[in-house]
């Protein structure tokens, strides 16, 4: 390859290092807010929650109120399959948490009942009457159930930290029921924890709509009193396709939801077949408002009133778009992870990695003198390539990934001591200094890129199974590789020759 063109790559490189690292010297100047840091090619680089500081929160399922809303939802598909298999019963309600009274219109339909349910998986036989049966609810797989509502709830808090455009954020379940979450860089922890911890659960129950049906008292928005509603809930938020904050001239900040086309077809049905009756749309328990139906809404639309204000609007409008929570989740513990022992860590790897280089750099320059010092150059570059290519690609610089970065200094290291041991070879051989160089490059090739390849595919192996400080771990790691191998064979090469071409390399 024609050592004119090794150098112009090796001078682009050099720009394009020195361009990406701009906004990390001068971040005022390229932030997201000036014109000129949008249109960058890279931003200041960031760092993880243990170099910069930020939000820990450690949140646990409610245990109780999981159960009470699972099982909810089973005597809501109980009365579908009855329905489903023409089963004609007057009700169904619950005796207790995990007891339920069906009561049946025929012993026909009691003994068909009694035979399905004998079937099911998650119903059992407790009592038999003349025309009711009593049944329990199994928990046999309840602590499975508490494994899939955590990964469930991961996934939903995700989606809730992403609103707050944070950078590599982690978010993983910790034994069964409990969940981690780190936010690098967030100060506002009320409105975070709020934001997090709300469940989201969305319902919409009918006013008594008659005498003698089953009601639950619940609070009412803004006023605190008690207003009852029917216990059977009717929709569900979890149809809610789209969520957003308008301003309604009688009620102030509202929120607009519109839901999918499923969710349409119901509501339509429930707004025709109850004009004249008042729904009331709750919140987490909190009656927000509970208008008259006045005529069919067939759009699938609808208004949430009683908010505060256009920031509780907004919240709201996050936790909607997000998703629901499958229960209440509890905080364990939080905390705000200051900067300052992250401006330690940094400091003292900023030291240690100047120290490093410093004392590889002298031992190299003592074994190999001038080809000592292209190594040096050569770390000096791989260096640059690294931290810029953070920069350009967004990543989050962690604890780990100080370290990975000092792991892979010391493999470039590695590789040059190769280079160079081959090319001594070759000079004590009898070779020419410019043919010692060219075979000592292509017999260190074969070793130089196993070793690297096989670095880079464990560093996508970490990654891909790993979360939070040690994904960034993988993703320096990675680059450093790639990097490395750049400047192994292609910078040292090209500067070896040009020293050797003007007769000053010494090995």
């Amino acid at each position: 390859m024609d050592l004119r063109f090794r150098f112009w790559v090796i001078f682009g490189v050099v720009i394009f290092i020195f361009l990406s690292l701009l906004p990390t010297v001068l971040p005022s100047v390229f932030s997201d807010e000036t014109r000129l840091g949008k249109a960058w090619i890279s931003k200041p680089l960031k760092l993880g929650l243990d170099l910069k500081g930020g939000a820990y929160f450690l949140f646990e399922i409610d245990k109780e109120s999981f159960s009470k809303v699972y099982i909810d939802k089973e005597i809501k598909v109980l009365r579908s399959v009855f329905n489903q298999n023409n089963i004609a019963f007057s009700s169904v309600s619950k005796e207790d948490k995990e007891t339920v009274r069906v009561v049946f219109l025929t012993s026909t339909s009691l003994q068909r009942a009694l035979n399905l349910i004998d079937g099911l998986d998650s119903w059992r036989l407790q009592a038999r009457g003349e025309d009711y049966l009593v049944i329990r609810y199994k928990f046999d797989h309840f602590e499975k159930m508490i494994k899939a509502a955590a990964d469930t709830a991961v996934e939903v808090i995700r989606t809730r930290v992403d609103q707050f455009g944070v950078a590599e954020p982690v978010i993983q379940r910790v034994g069964i029921d409990k969940i981690l979450v780190e936010v690098p860089g967030v100060v506002d922890q009320t409105k975070l924890k709020s934001v997090l911890g709300r469940v989201a659960q969305l319902e919409f129950r009918f006013l008594p709509r008659s005498q003698g049906v089953p009601t639950i008292k619940l609070p009412v928005a803004r006023t605190g009193e008690f207003l009852e509603v029917e216990d059977e809930i009717v929709l569900t938020g979890d149809l809610i396709q789209t969520a957003a904050v308008e301003f309604d001239p009688q009620h102030g900040s509202v929120v607009l939801i519109n839901f999918n086309p499923q969710g349409s077809r119901e509501f339509a049905k429930i707004t025709r077949e109850n004009i004249g009756k008042q729904l009331a749309i709750i919140l987490d328990g909190v009656i927000y408002s509970y208008p008259t139906i006045q005529s069919v809404i067939a759009e699938g639309s609808a208004m949430i009133t009683g908010l505060k204000n256009w920031e509780e609007a907004k919240e709201l409008v996050v936790v909607l778009r997000s998703g629901t929570l499958p229960a209440p989740v509890k905080i364990l513990e939080e905390k705000i992870v200051g900067p300052t022992l992250g401006k330690i860590y940094v400091e003292r790897a900023v030291y240690a990695l100047i120290s490093s280089f410093l004392a590889v750099s002298i031992l190299m320059i003592f074994l190999y003198k001038i080809g000592g010092l292209v190594a040096s150059l050569s770390l000096l570059l791989n260096l640059g390539i690294i931290v810029s290519l953070l920069s350009v690609l967004g990543a989050t610089l962690t604890f780990p990934g100080l370290a990975a970065l000092a792991l892979t200094l010391g493999i470039a290291v590695d590789s040059n001591i190769i280079i160079f041991e081959r090319i001594k070879d070759f000079l004590k051989s009898g070779f020419e200094t410019d043919s010692a160089i060219e075979e000592g490059f292509q017999n260190a090739y074969s070793a130089i890129f196993d070793a690297n390849i096989t670095s880079l595919i464990t560093s996508f192996i970490v990654y891909f199974l790993s979360h939070g400080p040690i994904r960034g771990f993988a993703v320096v790691f990675g680059i450093g590789t790639i990097a490395t191998l750049f400047c192994a064979v292609f910078f040292s090469k090209a500067l070896l020759s040009l020293l050797s071409s003007r007769g000053k390399i010494q090995l």
